[in-house]
């Protein structure tokens, strides 16, 4: 398939250098004698020319929050955790509860009716569930900050611990302990979508590992920035990130359960093999790649891996959204199948699957 995702790539490339009133010619001239081609390169023209603004750094903020400030009179900042398109997060001590996790919306960006919709989204949304495997939110607060202007900003349970992320640069980890972390995350997965909500950036960055007094190893989902929601309105038409999101995001399709499936199948194979199964690229090549090919078998990484890992995840990382387990942890349940006998059927139907799909 490595053949097609170039020829795609090199027809869409030139197109992009051409004036845009002539690639339409360009392409058909090109594409005539294949009518799955020509289909695909448009489409992902099309892509190419809604992602205006999808991957531009967000502005650098007006002024900082620092640590030592104190917000409301009850919030004294101790440390940036983290920051991104809408918001930083910091460790802050609440003055009647003890420390907190703040969210604070970008002050640039509080005159900005959509990105106020959906920080105010993020809340509902994360509100909306109480389980162990996802980060419960509190309350919702605005401030009057001395160098920033008004703010606004919720507050979410403290996780102390370390980011998935940062746990897989440190390479994969071994297959006991990440199946027990992979459970967790399922868990999690699960209720968000026994409530409606389906994630939609389901990414390490996202997954916060704590650990117990027992040392035992808890996985919790956060961040709910793009999550769409039960009557919620229709998202922007790209949204996620590049590295984890499904085909059907990239060609805009409506948020659904399949996509934070496909997700947990990349997650899965990185903890496994310690590497993505895709290179990182950018929007459009990323974009290509998931429409022209299959995601190779974890145990071309990691050759350890058992067979039933190997037909579970290329079942997860499936490029039809109807061939992915129906849940996260009917994914593990597979994985842990060792059924001979369903191992060979689940071989048959992936293979049928894979030769009626023509690629786009």
């Amino acid at each position: 398939m490595t053949d097609r995702f170039e020829l795609v790539n090199g027809v869409v490339e030139e197109a992009l250098d051409l004036p845009p009133a002539e690639r339409d010619a360009f392409v058909s001239a090109h594409c005539a004698s294949d009518a799955d081609l020509l289909a695909g390169v448009r489409r992902l023209l099309a892509i190419s020319n809604s992602m205006d603004g999808f991957l531009d750094s967000p502005p650098a903020p007006l002024a900082e929050i620092r640590p030592g400030d104190v917000l409301g009179g009850r919030f004294r900042i101790l440390e940036e955790l983290g920051a991104g398109g809408m918001g930083s997060t910091f460790l802050a001590e609440d003055r009647q509860l003890g420390p907190v996790a703040l969210k604070t919306l970008h002050p640039e960006m509080r005159h900005d009716p959509r990105a106020t919709e959906r920080f105010l989204a993020e809340i509902a949304t994360a509100r909306a569930i109480r389980h162990p495997n996802v980060c419960p939110v509190f309350d919702l607060f605005t401030f009057d900050h001395a160098r920033t202007g008004p703010l606004v900003a919720f507050t979410m349970k403290y996780l102390p611990g370390e980011t998935l992320a940062r746990r897989l640069s440190r390479g994969a980890i071994p297959p006991a302990e990440a199946m027990q972390i992979a459970r967790g995350i399922a868990a999690g997965i699960d209720a968000l979508h026994a409530e409606g909500i389906v994630h939609r950036d389901l990414k390490p960055d996202n997954i916060m590992l704590t650990t117990g007094r027992d040392g035992a190893v808890t996985p919790v989902i956060m961040d709910f920035g793009l999550a769409s929601r039960p009557g919620s309105d229709a998202p922007a038409p790209i949204s996620g990130s590049p590295d984890y999101m499904a085909p059907e995001q990239f060609r805009a399709a409506a948020a659904a359960k399949p996509a934070d499936i496909y997700a947990f199948g990349l997650v899965l194979f990185e903890m496994i093999a310690g590497a993505r199964p895709f290179p990182r690229e950018d929007l459009l090549p990323a974009a290509i790649r998931r429409a022209t090919e299959d995601a190779p078998l974890v145990s071309t990484v990691a050759p350890w891996a058992p067979r039933a890992w190997d037909i579970a995840i290329a079942r997860a990382l499936s490029r039809d959204p109807l061939q992915r387990p129906a849940s996260a942890s009917e994914l593990l349940d597979q994985m842990e199948s060792q059924s001979a006998g369903r191992a060979a059927r689940t071989v048959r139907i992936e293979g049928r699957c894979r030769r009626k799909r023509s690629g786009f």
